[in-house]
């Protein structure tokens, strides 16, 4: 085996280096992988890049094909929680948002995992070979764990991620049976608590006398997470994004353990941001869609761009994947697949599991 840079590192603190995002990404054009380290040690942030050593796995060849590990990103100050970031065909999104994840907060009697809500939520973008061209974008604080898809469009000079944003860390704390805190929010940061398909704009500039722009809004007011779609459009300008959703409550609330997720949902992106182009909904709180999960299931239109599978009373789903049918002649062309648990045949009396409870495919 050929010798060179690898993951890891040697020293008391060499196991940091081992640390990687959950959500590292594959190019589907060029096979690289992409991802990024973060610690509670500075420089926090360490971003890389490995090429494929499969020749044959494509015939696109990447614009740089080097190795980079460990590559420092500047311009971020302090310990952060970061689960998940973007990437498009050739721009790479850091987020930078005001919820911090490190233990030596204990020290100092703090939480080890905590949200400011009057901080900020900054998003670096750079091209992927070039981390000393980042440019930041700063708005309104939220909290982002899954991002949907990255991509750029050539004639605004733009690059464009879906997400699902929440409002606040009501999620971290749930999961954790822990009380959220409550906070004094200045009424221009107030938002509704809500968990929702949420679409960035980043628009570009190099030349020194012309500023970076950010547009932002959700994309429909029906709560949405865990978002997925075929993995070869991703990092491209995909039509359908397909993920989880709750009735009648909210996302964060559901993932805490309170309600269970009991639908799946198609979303043609493409459709609806046509629609945000005419309408111009209001920045950061507008919507596109503003129909709730019943009024959806109501509608009854086969060219409806959100279509949900509501599952029967006392079933529950979690994270869905696409899995595309052979020789498919559209971009949603095959199946979402995921477990399914019958709380009505897998619950004991007391409402526990069974001894023998499962879950179906």
């Amino acid at each position: 085996m050929e010798k060179g840079p690898v993951f890891g590192g040697s020293g008391p603190l060499g196991w940091f280096r081992e640390w990687v995002t959950a959500h590292p990404k594959v190019d589907p054009n060029t096979t690289e992988l992409i991802l990024y380290h973060n610690t509670f040690i500075p420089p926090f942030v360490n971003y890389s890049i490995v090429p494929s050593t499969h020749a044959s796995a494509t015939s696109y060849k990447p614009s740089c094909p080097i190795c980079i590990l460990y590559r420092p990103m500047v311009g971020i100050a302090s310990a952060k929680m970061m689960h998940d970031f973007g990437v498009s065909r050739a721009y790479t999104v850091i987020l930078d948002l005001p919820i911090s994840l490190n233990p030596l907060h204990l020290l100092k009697n703090r939480r080890v995992i905590d949200y400011n809500p009057k901080g900020r939520s900054r998003f670096g973008v750079f091209p992927h070979y070039r981390t000393q061209d980042i440019q930041w974008f700063e708005t309104n604080p939220c909290c982002i764990f899954h991002t949907a898809n990255t991509w750029q469009t050539a004639e605004t000079k733009s690059v464009s991620m879906l997400c699902y944003r929440l409002t606040s860390a009501v999620l971290i704390y749930a999961a954790g049976s822990v009380t959220a805190p409550t906070y004094d929010i200045p009424p221009a940061l107030q938002e509704e608590e809500q968990c929702y398909l949420y679409c960035y704009e980043f628009e570009l500039f190099y030349a020194k006398s012309m500023g970076a722009t950010l547009n932002q809004w959700t994309m429909s007011a029906t709560p949405f997470g865990f978002p997925i779609l075929r993995h070869t459009v991703s990092m491209s300008a995909a039509k359908y994004i397909h993920g989880c959703s709750v009735g009648g409550t909210s996302f964060g609330v559901a993932l805490g353990g309170a309600v269970q997720i009991n639908a799946l949902v198609n979303t043609d992106v493409e459709t609806l941001t046509a629609k945000d182009k005419r309408s111009s909904p209001t920045p950061i709180k507008g919507c596109v869609d503003e129909r709730d999960m019943d009024a959806i299931l109501a509608s009854g239109d086969r060219q409806d761009p959100i279509k949900i599978f509501k599952l029967p009373v006392g079933h529950c789903t979690q994270e869905p994947r696409f899995v595309p049918r052979r020789g498919g002649t559209s971009e949603d062309d095959g199946w979402l697949v995921t477990y399914v648990f019958d709380e009505s045949t897998q619950l004991s009396v007391d409402g526990e599991p069974k001894e023998n409870a499962y879950s179906e495919l």
